[in-house]
């Protein structure tokens, strides 16, 4: 295993804000790198814009009068140095992040320095009415591309457009000649100009605050899709008071039956405590109609992702593993709950909670109430064939907490063998393995695994619920009496350091846990 250090991260540039009174719209490290990449954005469109108006006055000078040849060789000129400026502050921004400060500094001050060269340029030759109003209106579009492409209030846009075409009263009145629009005339051309980019700001801005507010479902702001399975997906989310990240799961199948199953799901694992189940904050309904619940953000991979990057796992550390699910199941089937779905890809291995290789239980979308209420989805045979129990192929009425121990079995087959025990061409032909064919043993593809942790382990694959342990709570005192020696923290610490994220990557919450 490589000892090289890992690479430390740049920085992030300072959030903190200055007391202006006009400020962007920016919260967070996501505002401010889009903020600052769509004041590029606007400073490329100034380029283009100034670089059309230079070819158009080009055009002019070749086939204009002569009398005006100096005046527009002179705007010429203007637009190519304008779209030059424009060009150097674009790349001056992409080399680096900048802070909000900074860049609510920049958004202003670029603004009125492209306008105010525009009118030197275009409105101080003295050529009568049009130079005027053509820099009136080259102004109005440069603030026009910068109201649509740059968040911001409305208020604000207004003070920096009216910034920007401040100067064009005192050039006005200064060089106004006969037939010239008079200097009241361009203030109120110019307030009007400023009130429409302010329009444009109002309605952009306010269709993105919509469209934030409809990220947010409950006390949760959506921050990204992190799994989508055939019925919901899965949000990495954020409460908006306290700032707790948090996986939202969105029902989108509304169909009553799914909405069933979906609150039962949640109000069942909500009752729930131990450490190695994963923990549900808060359930509800949107007001589309639609079942979310909130659970707790894990960062890590799960087993089965795991076993494919890193091959069959040591019998130690999968008796670590095993005696956490077993401690998870004790608690479920103690409330009179059956998992029935227990496989790898159910069964998340963190790295951040207190000790490393810590395991969370997941996904108890298929839980069976084995106690008390009767269920019509408890005779339906539902489940993962390769992990599934012959009871619940047979006769679901007849399930057990032993039918999570046998999928816990196949689970720790898999583990130590990176093999399932039965498999076969199709669904149907795996579920004919589970009733009649027995599995070879582990040792027959791996080597070195004691034999107490092999007996163990096909006893819970036996076909006969009562030749199974007689609980998890039993399977877990079985598995510490196994000799496959201690996993040590300071293992499990290597396994997560430096170059071992290539095959034990912290991922996101696996998608799982979104087949709903």
């Amino acid at each position: 295993m490589s000892s090289r250090e890992p690479e430390t991260p740049a920085p992030s540039p300072s959030l903190r804000r200055s007391p202006l009174l006009f400020r962007s719209p920016i919260g967070n490290e996501a505002e401010r790198a889009h903020f600052q990449r769509r004041l590029e954005m606007t400073l490329l469109a100034v380029v283009v814009l100034q670089a059309t108006f230079c070819f158009v006055s080009l055009g002019t000078l070749l086939a204009g009068p002569i009398e005006r040849e100096r005046a527009t060789t002179i705007q010429c000129a203007g637009h190519g140095v304008v779209a030059s400026a424009a060009l150097l502050a674009a790349f001056a921004l992409r080399r680096r992040a900048r802070s909000i400060d900074a860049l609510d500094r920049f958004d202003a001050f670029a603004t009125m320095l492209v306008a105010w060269l525009t009118i030197g340029f275009t409105a101080l030759p003295p050529s009568g009415e049009g130079p005027h109003m053509v820099a009136l209106q080259i102004v109005t579009y440069v603030n026009v591309l910068r109201a649509a492409f740059v968040p911001s209030t409305a208020v604000r846009t207004f003070v920096v457009a009216s910034a920007a075409l401040l100067p064009l009263l005192p050039v006005t009145m200064t060089l106004r000649t006969s037939g010239g629009p008079s200097g009241s005339l361009m203030a109120v051309w110019c307030a009007l100009s400023a009130a429409c980019v302010g329009a444009i700001s109002w309605v952009v801005y306010g269709l993105g605050v919509h469209s934030s507010e409809t990220s947010r479902i409950g006390q949760y702001v959506l921050d990204a899709k992190i799994g989508q399975g055939a019925s919901g997906a899965v949000y990495r989310a954020t409460h908006a008071s306290l700032r707790r990240p948090a996986a939202v799961k969105l029902l989108t199948d509304v169909s009553p039956e799914a909405a069933d199953r979906f609150e039962r799901e949640v109000q069942l694992t909500a009752r729930l405590r131990h450490p190695n189940t994963i923990s549900i904050f808060d359930y509800g309904r949107t007001t589309d109609g639609f079942f979310y619940c909130a659970m707790e953000y894990l960062e890590g991979v799960d087993l089965h992702r795991l076993v494919e990057r890193e091959g069959p796992q040591r019998p130690s550390r999968v008796v670590h593993f095993l005696v956490q699910i077993c401690n998870a199941l004790e608690e479920a089937h103690a409330a009179g709950l059956v998992h029935r779905d227990i496989k790898p890809s159910n069964v998340m291995l963190v790295p951040k909670l207190g000790v490393h290789d810590a395991i969370k239980v997941l996904d108890f979308g298929l839980v069976y109430v084995a106690l008390g209420e009767e269920e019509a989805t408890s005779r339906a045979v539902v489940g993962t064939p390769l992990f599934m129990a012959p009871e619940v192929i047979l006769d679901p009425s007849r399930v057990d907490g032993r039918a999570d121990l046998y999928s816990l079995g196949v689970t720790a087959y898999y583990l130590l063998t990176g093999r399932y025990p039965l498999e076969g061409a199709s669904a149907v032909d795996v579920c004919i393995a589970q009733i009649y064919e027995e599995p070879e043993p582990p040792s027959s593809h791996v080597s070195g695994l004691p034999r107490s942790l092999e007996r163990l382990l096909m006893t819970c694959l036996e076909k006969s619920p009562e030749d199974r342990p007689r609980s998890a709570a039993v399977l877990a005192a079985q598995l510490r009496a196994c000799d496959v020696g201690p996993w040590l923290e300071s293992e499990a610490q290597e396994r997560w350091r430096g170059d071992s994220t290539d095959a034990a990557p912290r991922d996101t919450l696996p998608a799982a846990i979104v087949t709903t």
